[in-house]
């Protein structure tokens, strides 16, 4: 399971392996990460624009 590159909890991905492109919300924080990776699962955080 991925964990949230700002608060480091756990981000449950669905029953389905999430595709290259797709945003994850970190349950904890809210912070988006983009899945960049499929194999192995690498998320990149979303940064907010100012």
């Amino acid at each position: 399971m991925p964990s949230c590159q700002e608060c480091n909890s756990p981000i449950p991905t669905e029953d389905e392996m999430p595709e290259i492109g797709d945003i994850l919300i970190c349950p904890t924080c809210g912070a988006e990460h983009e899945v960049i990776s499929e194999d192995p699962l690498q998320l990149e955080l979303i940064e907010e624009e100012k």
